[in-house]
């Protein structure tokens, strides 16, 4: 049952009136006024049209009344300054929410510089490391001051495995300890240079007729630095 006998009485009409004014015969406004006839949308808007009403009038149905939320309340009590800087906010936080996700990075393994012998790869206790260089194939912890200013101690390196060339940045095992050092060959010898000087004692000599345990890891991904010649 709907409301449409009460405001077609309301305005006076007839239902052959009003089924003339809406397109349909006397019969079908009975049946709509009985509810035994479904009132189609269109019907409903043309309803509205002649009995000046709306469609919640027709089908008794009210709107739900949402209630401001306390959100929307403390906006709406600022003035117009305020609005414009909650506004500002809301943008360029939407920016950021709604802008390009970034690739999960790559995860390789990260090595403290005092670990024990063996090939990284090849099962050593390590952390994880994610990194964006497809380049890098595992990564260092550095320990101590003997490669500063170019490398701290506690600064992570990301490394290659592959045979290090004169001047490049060497990460080897030498008898069972893992070391940093810059990497210069020569006459079958391998001297493993200390970039801060004033570590010399840091220095590694492998000379040929030694007795070395030696496993070379890779070398460090850097800018090319100039030969220790001191």
């Amino acid at each position: 049952m709907n409301n449409l006998r009460y405001l077609r009485k309301r305005e006076g009409m007839t239902m052959k009136q009003l089924g003339a004014a809406v397109g349909v015969s006397e019969s079908a406004i009975g049946l709509y006024e009985t509810g035994k006839r479904k009132i189609s949308l269109a019907m409903l808007v043309e309803l509205c049209h002649v009995l000046n009403c709306s469609m919640a009038d027709i089908t008794g149905k009210e709107e739900p009344v949402r209630e401001e939320s306390a959100l929307e309340r403390k906006y709406n009590a600022l003035d117009a300054h305020g609005k414009a800087v909650v506004d500002s906010v809301l943008d360029l936080e939407l920016k950021r929410c709604t802008g390009p996700v970034k690739a999960p990075g790559r995860i390789i393994p990260l090595f403290p510089a005092a670990a024990g012998p063996g090939d990284p790869a090849e099962g050593e206790p390590f952390e994880s490391y994610e990194t964006d260089n497809d380049k890098a194939d595992f990564a260092v912890r550095i320990s101590g001051d003997s490669m500063e200013p170019h490398f701290k101690n506690g600064e992570v390196v990301l490394c290659q495995k592959r045979i290090p060339n004169d001047g490049d940045i060497a990460v080897m095992s030498v008898n069972g300890a893992i070391v940093v050092k810059q990497y210069i060959s020569a006459f079958g010898n391998i001297y493993l240079r200390s970039l801060n000087r004033a570590r010399k004692d840091m220095d590694i000599d492998i000379l040929e007729s030694g007795n070395y345990s030696v496993v070379g890891y890779g070398t460090v991904i850097c800018a090319k630095i100039p030969l220790v010649t001191q």
